[in-house]
């Protein structure tokens, strides 16, 4: 199948050998060929975003979870942005959709863990774009009907709440 086409290749003076070259590629052609279709397909920019800000408000939902209103609106936050992603991916991925979105939304708080220790200043703006979003979603009443367009600009009320709120939540 593979024979011949390696023979344009050149070996002499990088240590490889068409030995080599021919059995990292059949491993790679192995691999690729029994990973599951959703593992190769890359999420969509809105699915991103959303799983994104899903983490950065359960840390804040962390933080406040005993403040009654803070509490709440990061949950509800929560609870809203993983189920976009999950509304996203459901026609890419089948019945196991609302755990990859469970498990991506883990795998994303776990990532954001030293940023927030560090109190990154990015994270911080992330925090305040995604604090933006989310009012777009809760301005919508208990269910939201459609989602918002991600911010590109925020409201100095909204970026002023929202910043006090990451700036406590990170210990500043």
């Amino acid at each position: 199948m593979l024979k011949g086409c390696f023979d344009a290749l050149p070996y002499e003076g990088n240590g490889m050998t068409r030995i080599h070259v021919q059995w990292t590629m059949t491993v790679f052609t192995l691999v690729l060929a029994f990973l599951p279709g959703q593992v190769l397909a890359q999420e969509s920019r809105l699915a991103g975003q959303a799983i994104h800000c899903a983490a950065i408000f359960s840390w804040l939902g962390k933080t406040y979870s005993a403040e009654s209103e803070r509490g709440a609106r990061s949950g509800k936050a929560v609870e809203i942005f993983t189920d976009v992603h999950y509304k996203e991916i459901s026609g890419k991925t089948g019945d196991s959709g609302r755990e990859i979105s469970l498990r991506r939304r883990s795998e994303e708080a776990q990532a954001l863990q030293g940023p927030w220790l560090a109190m990154d200043a990015s994270l911080m703006e992330h925090a305040v774009i995604c604090g933006a979003w989310a009012e777009g979603f809760l301005a919508q009443g208990a269910a939201y009907q459609y989602v918002p367009v991600y911010p590109k600009v925020v409201p100095s009320a909204v970026r002023n709440q929202y910043q006090t709120w990451v700036s406590e939540a990170m210990g500043h």
